[in-house]
């Protein structure tokens, strides 16, 4: 029942955390030896080792050229999911996924305070 209820919500703050961040850097460390702008993931830890901690902090985040950023507040999020997936299928996405995640975890929660209960009220009697 609480995955239920709290699923809309999950969705909303997965959508925000997960966006990619998008920042701007100079030519120097955007390129490569070769001279060419290429996805900084995707360079080999060779190619990575080259550039110094400052320029590696400002690089780590580069995904694609800079965007805006999709989801900016949770209300915005919240329009924008509604309007491109509709309400159950926007909001209650992964349900099944998250009941099958959460339940066995709650039934192991309820039933070791269940059986621990039960052995402290025999050990006091």
């Amino acid at each position: 029942m609480a995955a239920t209820i709290t699923c809309p919500l999950d969705n909303i703050k997965t959508k925000l955390q997960t966006q990619s961040e998008i920042c701007e850097v100079n030519e120097k460390v955007y390129k490569t030896n070769n001279n060419t702008k290429t996805d900084f993931k995707k360079m080999d830890s060779l190619k990575v080792a080259q550039f110094t901690k400052v320029e590696f902090q400002a690089c780590k985040n580069i995904v694609e050229p800079p965007r805006r950023i999709k989801y900016t507040n949770i209300f915005s999020t919240i329009n924008q999911i509604y309007n491109e997936n509709g309400f159950f299928k926007g909001f209650y996405k992964g349900l099944t996924a998250r009941i099958l995640c959460v339940a066995p975890s709650v039934a192991i929660s309820w039933g070791s305070y269940e059986f621990i209960k039960a052995a402290l009220t025999k050990v006091m009697k």
